[in-house]
């Protein structure tokens, strides 16, 4: 068992002495992106079907930071019980549109490596990959919550998928809007100052996502924003996939390697990458005049 594995079980037991009998902590495996499993810790309350799944990643780095463990586990049982009550305060919120329906949205995960999980989801094909869809739930300390859109929920809704696409594109529209600058603005926006430098590479290297950064990735399926990337680089432009938060848009210029660029992804994405976070193992490239995306090289 790793480091963190661990730490699951010993936090699972931790979290026991600050719950009361009314309420069962277990560990439970969960299948993820890209037929990925990953433990998390479920606090259940008996007369409950409703509960948050807890990734405790962010306790984890605490508690090698040094914190004291049973403080770690007082709060997240804190943090439980006020998302346990707004679940049970509307628990009809996934069964009616009206209430979830607005919270509905677009993301982008590998067809290959989610085969299985495919045959049971609405979704829409799009190059190698796909788009599904998730409706947000509660975000708190926590972390962010998301319910996968499965093929009953259209049946209980009576939708279509094209119908939930409709939907779930205008809502990624309104809360996750696309956020497209240069990797240096990104990297300045992250260590907080401004990166200087000589025009190199980095120069002409620009990030696709989301104002969350998170599951950004999936605006590479939309043609209004491809659009007005090509005529803001006023020429045509690659697309490395970078995860399924993320893509790198990096400018035609010159005579570029395409299968070069597509080596250098799949390097990134097994040495770099989280398994579950991983989009493609190939290139693509827009073409202005087209307006067509496209696979450059895999």
């Amino acid at each position: 068992m790793d480091e963190y594995g661990a730490f699951i079980e010993k936090f699972a037991e931790e979290l026991k002495k600050y719950t009361d009998e009314n309420e069962q902590v277990s560990t439970r495996l969960v299948k993820k992106n890209n037929g990925v499993f990953q433990q998390a810790i479920v606090i259940k309350t008996k007369d409950s079907n409703a509960f948050p799944l807890i990734y405790p990643t962010a306790q984890f780095r605490e508690y090698q930071d040094k914190k004291d463990l049973g403080e770690i586990a007082l709060e997240t049982v804190r943090y439980y019980r006020e998302q346990n009550r707004r679940l049970k305060f509307d628990a009809g919120f996934f069964t009616d549109l009206k209430k979830a329906g607005s919270s509905i949205v677009c993301r982008i995960i590998s067809r290959e490596r989610n085969e299985q999980l495919l045959e049971q989801v609405p979704h829409r094909d799009f190059l190698n990959l796909s788009v599904v869809y998730y409706c947000l739930t509660e975000v708190s300390p926590i972390g962010k919550g998301a319910i996968l859109i499965r093929n009953e929920h259209l049946k209980m809704w009576g939708i279509s998928s094209d119908e939930l696409d409709v939907i779930a594109r205008n809502n990624t529209r309104k809360l996750l809007p696309y956020d497209f600058r240069s990797m240096k603005d990104m990297i300045s926006s992250i260590i907080g100052k401004e990166v200087d430098g000589p025009e190199d590479q980095e120069s002409f290297l620009y990030v696709l996502s989301n104002n969350a950064r998170c599951f950004g990735a999936v605006w590479i399926t939309d043609r209004d924003v491809l659009e007005t990337i090509g005529r803001q680089l006023k020429e045509d432009y690659y697309v490395l996939p970078s995860s399924v938060h993320e893509c790198v848009v990096l400018p035609c210029r010159g005579e570029s390697d395409e299968h070069k660029l597509s080596a250098m992804v799949r390097e990134i994405n097994s040495t770099q990458v989280r398994p579950e976070e991983v989009l493609a193992d190939c290139v693509y490239r827009y073409n202005c005049r087209s307006k067509v995306l496209s696979v450059a090289a895999d």
